[in-house]
């Protein structure tokens, strides 16, 4: 996973740590933050990325990779033609959480909440990927079991406070009940 936040690095120097990792891998990794701002920085590293990886995105970033669009369906064509141009797989956070697959086949997830629009809860939604693959899930079905379970547990924990805010602690300690 590389999810470096840029604090006392440089893009620069975080660039060269993706690029060195994107020659010395070839299993999928998992992507997110500002690994995919550097990447809409330095396109050229895109044709790098391991095949079968996944990309966690929320709108905006993913705004940054492929340019802007007008309307869903148009960004639902740009999550789909990224997907099989770079043999990727993509979860597009937001409401109905979209998951695009390189086959071209695309999926919803109804679970979840404006709740998980919080800071930490991308790098959870990340852990859970990133478990997910390590016990040979594959990318598809580690995005949408991640994806489920995530958004499972932010419905948990607003039906436990009764609120719409909360942090990604609270969606974590919510896992079990989500599996």
């Amino acid at each position: 996973m590389f999810c470096h936040r840029t604090r006392n690095w440089t893009r620069q120097a975080n660039s060269k740590i993706l690029e060195g990792l994107f020659r010395q891998l070839s299993e999928p990794i998992i992507l997110e933050a500002d690994a995919l701002n550097i990447l809409s920085q330095l396109p050229t590293l895109l044709n790098s990325i391991p095949k079968n990886s996944i990309l966690t995105s929320h709108p905006k970033e993913f705004e940054r990779l492929v340019g802007a669009w007008n309307n869903d369906e148009q960004k639902i064509q740009k999550l789909l033609d990224f997907s099989k141009k770079y043999h990727v797989y993509i979860v597009l956070k937001g409401a109905y959480t979209a998951i695009a697959c390189p086959e071209g086949h695309i999926y919803f997830n109804t679970t979840g909440n404006p709740g998980l629009a919080t800071a930490g809860s991308g790098e959870v939604l990340t852990g859970l990927l990133g478990s997910f693959l390590a016990q040979g899930f594959n990318p598809l079905q580690s995005e949408q079991l991640g994806a489920f379970i995530h958004g499972k547990a932010g419905d948990e924990v607003e039906k436990r406070n009764d609120c719409k805010g909360a942090n990604c602690s609270h969606a974590s300690q919510c896992f079990c009940q989500s599996f």
